[in-house]
């Protein structure tokens, strides 16, 4: 018996239909009562007695509606226990958070612990993360992350570079002193997703003359191309220096840099811990 024939025999008794279950599901009406015809053969109990107006739950049907959600809870807190002590590390992936850290210490890792594998999931929505994700990479920000029950581990830090409009004079450069921001437009990342940010935007204002500060909260190609369209120079951590032709990235004569780690779970699994001492001890 599986968890998605209960989930799918617990829509079917809401809505009251093949169809309007389906609906919910996204799937087709036929692979609904193909799900409930596979489940029951398997308990060899008719659940629903089918009209040509939709469904009602047999006697059966009733009393495994109380069944089939004291076994759904069951089989979730069974699968809370036993998550420490799974073998796999979902780690989360998406356009900001590239697994740097974790693909350069993985094959070391894996020597180690020869059973355990690694699965990405891509991050779609960084309000509303999967609660599969174990871990993902990225540097430190207050929000959205902390507020979905994760915490951060430093590992290292991000040094901070610029990344150049395309016409700009000072592509040339190698490096860019401090004095060659005077009087420009440049892109920060807002204090108010990064806290660090904070000092940094200080320190700018006062070295730099007349510098016009803009913000983002969250980089994107938007940003990056809007600030080479507007002639604009956009500070972000080296990580992401490539979203940029690597010839408009340049270093900055300073020192300016912002905590790089891993977001984890708490309760994550005894491996994924075990994961992430290993790369502090490597990087930090």
């Amino acid at each position: 018996m599986y968890n998605n024939e209960l989930n799918t025999f617990l829509l079917v008794a809401k809505n009251g239909s093949f169809s309007g279950a389906a609906k919910e599901m996204y799937v087709s009406k036929n692979a609904v009562m193909q799900q409930i015809n596979l489940l029951e053969s398997h308990l060899d109990l008719t659940l629903f007695n089918r009209t040509t107006h939709g469904v009602t739950l047999t006697n059966a049907g009733r009393v495994f509606v109380e069944e089939a959600q004291k076994i759904l809870e069951l089989s979730e807190q069974i699968d809370q226990n036993l998550a420490r002590y799974k073998n796999t590390i979902f780690v989360g992936s998406g356009f900001l958070n590239p697994p740097i850290l974790i693909k350069k210490i993985w094959h070391q890792f894996l020597k180690i612990n020869p059973k355990s594998r690694i699965d990405f999931i891509e991050i779609a929505d960084y309000e509303n993360l999967s609660r599969n994700i174990d871990l993902f990479e990225g540097c430190y920000a207050e929000k959205p992350f902390l507020r979905q029950g994760f915490s951060f581990c430093k590992c290292t830090t991000s040094k901070l570079v610029a990344i150049m409009p395309p016409s700009d004079p000072l592509v040339k450069r190698n490096e860019l002193r401090i004095s060659d921001l005077k009087e420009r437009q440049v892109v920060i990342p807002d204090d108010s997703a990064y806290k660090s940010m904070h000092e940094i935007e200080k320190f700018l204002q006062d070295k730099i003359s007349n510098i016009k500060l803009e913000k983002y909260n969250s980089l994107t190609t938007a940003v990056v191309n809007n600030a080479q369209i507007r002639d604009e120079i956009l500070v972000v951590p080296d990580y992401l220096g490539t979203l940029a032709n690597p010839n408009l990235v340049k270093k900055v004569d300073w020192d300016l840099k912002i905590d790089y780690g891993l977001y984890y779970r708490p309760d994550s699994s005894e491996l994924c811990q075990k994961l992430i001492e290993t790369i502090k001890r490597e990087f930090n």
